[in-house]
This record gives structure tokens, sequence and C-alpha cells, in this order.
């Protein structure tokens, strides 16, 4: 990721975002642990900080389609306390 972050500000995109894809379970891996979508946040705040990136907000998606009624905000309380600035809920269309 630092090269690709480098790369986008180097060539004047913004990079605002951090996002964290299969936060909730993998096909691969089964339940993401809330512990491994903060080291990913954590992780992601360090390139961007080494690279100069103003990080506006995060997204945690759900990309395998498993997230159950009740297990979506597994990884947010702990998150929001660290980073609440950088969350923000999408509102219904």
């Amino acid at each position: 990721m630092k090269k690709q972050t480098a790369l986008h500000l180097e060539s004047g995109v913004e990079v605002p975002r951090i996002g964290v894809m299969a936060a909730f379970c993998c096909n691969y891996q089964g339940d993401i642990a809330p512990t491994q979508v903060i080291s990913t946040l954590e992780d992601g705040l360090a390139i961007a900080e080494e690279a100069g990136a103003d990080i506006k907000y995060f997204s945690l998606a759900d990309t395998m389609g498993w997230a159950i009624a009740g297990a979506e905000g597994r990884p947010y309380p702990r998150s929001r306390r660290l980073w609440g600035r950088f969350f923000r809920r999408l509102q219904p269309q």
C-alpha cells in the first residue's frame, strides 16, 4: 500500500480514506477478529502519515456478504473510541 499511496499523491490524487475489505468475515479465514481490523487500520494510518496523506474517513466493508445481524458492529466499538472522527454513517437512499 505504501507504493500505491505514494503514487496517488505524486499524481495529485487525494487519498482521503482507509478501507478494510472483508472486515467481518472472509471466505478463506472465516470470522475476522476485531483486533485484526484495528491492526489493519493502525497500519493504514501509519502508511498515510508516512506518505503525507490526509485521511478523512474509514470504511469497513462486508465484501463477502457474510455479516449477520449483531455481528456487523463487532469491530466498531474500539475503533470508534480510537478514531471516532474517521467514521461516518451512510444514510439509506
